[in-house]
């Protein structure tokens, strides 16, 4: 294997080509942007699902072809926004606080109407197995991510208006979305219009109210937060692994979503020191790590194949063993070798990273939200906690 290239000559890369396209760019899933591809399959959701995922599949662009604009993406601008702040706490650089500035007013004028409060979905109409989702539907991850960039950014630059939003958005989470709540718990629909038992969405809407809650002091946020809590951790497998939802159509184990549970449950358990979500988070952890990446740090895609390597899957694992190096004995050994795996086969001489690996051919399309801005925020991630490990913080 060539040499590993320094994190920050990878970073600066991958910026100056996001920088370079003003943060715009097309995303795996944003087929039905394409007025044509909307009118043909404007009544039949296989139709429509079936444009997304051959666009998706396909390792040509044909984006420009069929009028597909680039754009920007709300959750890739809130990863945009946590890089960025990563980078100003590092530097403090005038540059990265611009941008967050800019980030935010960008995000703000990209949330969705007529809710209880501040939320935010994707920039195109998007067909899932489950459902139909029309451009600008608020979904529960999207505004999570969002608003505890938000957070971030109120606790990094002492932006009073960020807090605001983000509090605002809890409003949507407790009154807009659909919850289904027994014995075990209460889970959080993934959109208003679904009554869908996603547990990545559930628990995040959970980390969301319980980080709310320790700056604002509501209690209803805690104890909707531990609910949340108590239910994923119900809806856990033996072995550690969770499926993505609730019906027999989502018991599927991928890396993403399973990084998403952990880096929340995590949080909740920093804030609240509740120890009946440890033992949960550390099989959890175990079976990430054990099942979910090669040894050299190459990240898979489901627990029983390699292929797709997929960069998503590879940021969310550098993120997750970055915020979570306290239970790996304080190792960042795990984040060190995906970060330098996806380095020397993923990243582009240009600076961008690739889509996707298979096992005869890659997928060199430079999604902006997908691979980018992940691996953006994602390397700010471990050269963050490189310095905290230096500095001994």
């Amino acid at each position: 294997m060539k040499q590993t290239p320094d994190l920050r000559t990878s970073l600066d890369a991958l910026f100056r080509y996001c920088r370079s396209r003003e943060w715009h760019g097309h995303d795996p899933y944003d087929a039905l942007n394409s007025r044509l591809l909307r009118r043909l399959s404007s009544r039949n959701r296989w139709v429509r699902l079936a444009f997304i995922q051959t666009l998706k599949r396909l390792p040509v662009n044909l984006r420009g072809i069929l009028d597909v604009e680039r754009n920007l993406n709300p959750k890739g601008l809130s990863l945009f926004l946590n890089g960025c702040l990563n980078l100003f706490h590092l530097t403090g650089e005038e540059e990265y606080r611009q941008l967050c500035r800019r980030f935010a007013s960008l995000l703000e004028e990209r949330s969705c109407r007529g809710y209880s409060g501040y939320c935010w979905g994707y920039d195109f109409d998007w067909q899932s197995r489950f459902f139909f989702l029309p451009r600008g539907t608020p979904t529960t991850v999207n505004t999570v991510f969002v608003a505890n960039a938000l957070l971030n950014l109120h606790q990094t630059l002492e932006d009073e208006h960020a807090l605001e939003m983000a509090r605002s958005s809890c409003d949507f989470l407790l009154r807009d979305l659909q919850r289904r709540e027994d014995e075990s718990g209460i889970c959080f629909s993934y959109t208003p219009l679904d009554p869908l038992q996603v547990y990545n969405a559930s628990i995040l809407a959970g980390q969301l109210l319980c980080r709310v809650h320790f700056l604002c002091g509501e209690e209803t946020f805690l104890r909707v937060s531990r609910e949340a809590s108590r239910y994923v951790c119900a809806h856990q497998n033996r072995d550690g692994s969770w499926f993505y939802g609730k019906a027999d159509s989502q018991r599927w184990v991928d890396g993403h979503h399973t990084g998403f549970i952990l880096v929340a449950l995590h949080d909740i358990v920093s804030r609240t020191g509740d120890e009946t979500i440890a033992g949960p988070l550390d099989r959890g952890l175990s079976f990430y790590r054990h099942h979910l990446f090669r040894q050299d740090g190459a990240p898979k895609y489901y627990r029983h194949h390699l292929y797709p390597i997929d960069t998503h899957c590879a940021a969310q694992g550098i993120i997750t063993f970055s915020r979570l190096r306290a239970r790996m004995k304080g190792s960042l050994d795990p984040a060190r070798r995906v970060a330098g795996w996806m380095i020397d086969n993923m990243q582009d001489p240009k600076g961008y990273f690739y889509y996707r690996k298979g096992r005869l051919l890659t997928n060199k399309i430079p999604y902006m939200r997908w691979s980018q801005a992940w691996m953006f925020y994602a390397l700010t991630e471990l050269l963050l906690a490189l310095h905290k490990e230096d500095t001994g913080r």
